[in-house]
């Protein structure tokens, strides 16, 4: 063990060597005290090594006590697929905050890349705001190891693709450290099985902040509207229990091929994985949309029938004005009333 009286006799033989390597110590007193022996060394002149603080203040954010001294944020995903994560870390001395505000997307990868600074206080005021209940998305507080991982696998996409990464992204890159990828994904760690929800829990998702911009793609919703035009003016469909099993028929089939894509099936499940995270970590008032979201993923994973999914299936119905069943569908349409809901 490492005494001050070893550090002394290190003091009057001259060793600096010995004194460097106790000063990078991470027994606070005694990094101390040897620096303090390497000063004395120097006043003597014995040619001593550039002090080991420079090499502190060059450590990557993972060894730093300080980034997890504030909080990291993501929003939700929105209708396009991309969503926001604020990595922050205080800075030690100054009393700041540095903030890189990334924007990810599940299939483009990093769209934008912001670096910022701010006051402590003004960064809580920002949190704050973020955390705030909002119509359009949310917002919940992340570990800074997800929140990398996450921006660090995007920038992956970009590489895949093709696509350029925002420059102040590459240039910040090698002070965010390294990002450790994630043995599983963290809804996955909190409900290894999909828990069991009735059916209108699934359904309800739909109505979330975090779910209701979800719609598929823009050019789907125009060819399933077109099929849907087919079924209103047909004249081989002579009565409404005719026409509204038709309707049900052009559904059924519109989310059997949007989903035979392997890609978009796994895109879906992500995100519905991605939104049991957020909900979880947003606290027990969303525990229970949480586990909607969580059992709903596995309607989307390898070998299950996403055209059996009532959350797949309001996917696309919640983007038509559809006549219900208690519904006098002899009635004329509203002049003007297209058949799509608008966004």
């Amino acid at each position: 063990m490492v005494t001050e009286d070893k550090i002394a006799e290190l003091v009057a033989r001259g060793d600096a060597e010995a004194l460097a390597r106790l000063a990078e110590s991470a027994d606070k007193a005694i990094a101390k005290a040897a620096r303090r022996g390497l000063h004395h060394l120097r006043t003597r002149g014995v040619k001593v090594a550039a002090a080991p603080v420079a090499r502190e203040r060059t450590r990557t954010p993972e060894a730093r006590p300080a980034a997890a001294e504030v909080p990291c944020l993501a929003s939700s995903i929105d209708g396009s697929g991309e969503r926001a994560i604020w990595l922050a870390r205080a800075e030690p001395g100054a009393g700041g905050v540095s903030i890189y505000e990334a924007y990810v997307h599940e299939q483009n990868g990093l769209t934008g890349f912001r670096v910022s600074e701010a006051t402590r206080k003004s960064f809580r005021q920002l949190v704050r705001e973020l955390l705030g209940e909002s119509k359009q998305f949310s917002v919940a507080e992340v570990p800074w190891r997800w929140a990398r991982a996450e921006i660090e696998e995007a920038y992956r996409r970009n590489l895949s693709v093709g696509r350029a990464a925002p420059v102040d992204f590459l240039r910040v890159r090698p002070q965010l450290g390294k990002a450790e990828p994630l043995a599983e994904h963290p809804a996955l760690e909190l409900w290894p099985q999909a828990p069991e929800v009735p059916r209108e829990a699934g359904l309800r998702l739909h109505e979330l902040p975090e779910c209701r911009p979800w719609v598929p793609d823009p050019i789907e919703i125009e060819r399933v509207a077109l099929k849907l035009g087919e079924v209103d003016q047909s004249q081989l469909l002579v009565n409404d229990q005719q026409k509204a099993a038709a309707r049900a028929d052009v559904m059924a089939r519109a989310v059997r091929e949007y989903f035979a894509d392997a890609g978009r099936r796994e895109r879906m499940r992500r995100r519905l994985l991605d939104t049991a995270h957020l909900l979880a970590l947003a606290g027990p008032a969303r525990a229970e949309d949480a586990r909607a979201a969580r059992a709903v993923a596995d309607h989307f994973a390898p070998g299950a029938s996403p055209e059996d999914s009532p959350f797949a299936q309001r996917l696309f119905e919640k983007c038509f004005r559809l006549p219900s069943s208690a519904e006098v569908t002899a009635e004329p349409r509203p002049a003007g009333g297209g058949l799509i809901v608008p966004p």
